[in-house]
């Protein structure tokens, strides 16, 4: 899940929002979650909604920093049924307050350079197999 490439962050701008989401098609089994964003990375959540609506925060990350970036695993795979949406909501401090923004303020676009911005959100997840799913026949 990324963020619309055509979205602008706008100098100044100590808060701005970017969502992305994603519907299974099928049943799934959540692995794991990377978000990843660059220097004005400011938090980032994923948020799972059911298919009868209801939610759950997979991952909060609060303080997001770039040098940190992690693939959270899950100890457990999580069953997501055909139908539910994760959402990922994501913040970005282009502000005077954000360290990495006092060199040059500036409007940012999405792009694949750091000085640039992206918003991410990485689902690794495993379709069951059918024999997984069937009781053997013995």
């Amino acid at each position: 899940m990324d963020l619309t490439l055509g979205s602008v962050i706008l100098p100044g701008d100590p808060n701005h929002e970017v969502k992305s989401s994603w519907t299974a098609s099928e049943d799934v089994q959540l692995a794991g979650l990377t978000p990843h964003m660059h220097l004005r990375g400011k938090d980032f959540k994923f948020i799972i909604t059911s298919p009868d609506g209801h939610q759950i925060v997979l991952l909060d990350v609060p303080r997001y920093d770039f040098n940190w970036q992690l693939q959270y695993d899950l100890k457990d795979y999580l069953n997501v049924s055909k139908g539910a949406r994760i959402d990922c909501v994501a913040h970005f401090a282009n502000s005077m307050d954000n360290p990495s923004t006092r060199i040059r303020l500036r409007k940012l676009n999405w792009a694949k350079q750091t000085w640039e911005e992206m918003m991410i959100g990485w689902i690794i997840f495993v379709v069951p197999s059918q024999a997984e799913n069937s009781k053997a026949v013995q």
